[in-house]
């Protein structure tokens, strides 16, 4: 499956800017159907280190969010 320029130039752009986002939110925001499928692009085809790390909010809920390594 050929995934579009604009989705991982999108994406990247905003891990960039130093924000986590999660996938629910990338989906949100970026209007990308599969985030983890287009991270995986961007790590495997761009060489983009892109690390996952778990999220806990205030309830006690986690979720796994995205960001660029340092």
């Amino acid at each position: 499956m050929e995934y579009t320029m604009t989705q991982k130039t999108k994406l990247i752009s905003a891990l960039k800017k130093g924000t986590a986002l999660s996938s629910k939110q990338i989906t949100a925001r970026l209007k990308i159907a599969s985030p983890s499928k287009v991270v995986s692009r961007l790590r495997l085809d761009d060489g983009y280190k892109i690390q996952s790390k778990v999220h806990t909010d205030t309830r006690g809920r986690t979720t796994r969010k995205y960001q660029l390594a340092k």
